[in-house]
């Protein structure tokens, strides 16, 4: 995964700007667009985020529409045993993942703001935003003043190459994240069945897209 609090972005030598909280549930908008030789692709859709930096892991329960076509999943990475699983209808994949990189803004991101509102008077929250320059991915990001919650982001870049496919693949996402609370409510959320256990572990094919797996 990749995305601010998907563990990539935190690599800069100087010290970061600050952290997420450990552990926190959210619900996340989705909108991506690809272009791979030529053809165009459109996924949207929402998911149930579980971050977990206490026990690193993340969980991410999918329903998205991909060109039209309703998908649901469950997403676990699982970076104490650098294990991705992909859970959809009854069938479990298991891919290699990297090692845990704590969900920070880098100390290198670029200020694009001073302190901006979120809201409507009292329904409202102070946030910075930041831009990030990543291993060819651009990535602008706002997050609350005080707690460095996520609150949007939009990532563009090239995923290349992607989905063991023979092209580049231009892409954009938009993510507008709403609901959040701290902790893990119940950690059923991390839920894999035990057949997935059973499972050869797969190597990933090039860089993947940030949320959307297919």
């Amino acid at each position: 995964m990749f995305v601010f609090f998907a563990a990539i972005l935190s690599s800069a030598a100087a010290a970061d700007i600050c952290c997420s909280p450990d552990q926190w549930q959210a619900d996340v908008g989705l909108v991506m667009g690809r272009v791979s030789n030529g053809k165009t692709s459109f996924i949207e859709g929402m998911m149930h985020t579980s971050y977990d930096a206490v026990n690193k892991i993340v969980a991410y329960d999918q329903e998205l529409s991909v060109d039209g076509f309703q998908l649901k999943q469950r997403i676990v990475s699982d970076y104490k045993n650098n294990v991705m699983y992909k859970v959809r209808d009854g069938v479990c994949n298991r891919t290699k993942i990297d090692n845990w990189v704590p969900s920070c803004i880098p100390g290198n991101a670029t200020k694009l703001s001073a302190n901006s509102r979120y809201g409507l008077g009292g329904n409202s929250v102070n946030v910075k935003a930041y831009n990030i320059q990543y291993g060819g991915y651009d990535v602008s990001i706002a997050v609350t003043s005080d707690t460095c919650v996520p609150v949007t982001e939009v990532i563009t870049g090239t995923l290349d190459p992607v989905f063991a496919g023979d092209y580049t693949v231009e892409m954009m996402q938009a993510l507008t994240f709403a609901n959040i609370k701290g902790g893990i409510a119940n950690r059923d959320v991390f839920f894999v069945p035990a057949q997935c256990e059973s499972q050869n572990v797969q190597m990933p094919v090039g860089k993947r897209s940030l949320f959307y797996h297919q």
